[in-house]
């Protein structure tokens, strides 16, 4: 399978290739917790930072999708923004680490 780029994607084309995939939210959160309690050395870190954005990306998208006909969309979108807070949250300490 080829990589689509995701700035070049069109959203119904990303849910497809998540769908693809297979992959969870509970995927995702495990993967992000993987990598927060790993030691990542020094010359890896930029691309820590940059699969620990990715993943953050296909988790909202994911959660966009699940959440798309919701009656609570409001309260949905108070959650995403809580999460993304969080997240980056770990990845400035992840950062510091």
């Amino acid at each position: 399978m080829s990589r689509v780029s995701s700035k070049l994607a069109k959203p119904t084309e990303k849910r497809k290739l998540i769908k693809e995939l297979k992959i969870t939210e509970t995927d995702i959160e495990f993967l992000l917790t993987a990598i927060k309690n790993s030691m990542i050395p020094g010359a890896s870190l930029e691309q820590a930072v940059v699969t620990i954005e990715k993943l953050q990306n296909i988790y909202t998208e994911l959660q966009k999708s699940n959440h798309q006909h919701s009656a609570g969309s409001s309260v949905t979108k108070s959650v995403l923004a809580n999460r993304k807070a969080q997240n980056k949250q770990k990845e400035e300490q992840e950062e510091e680490n």
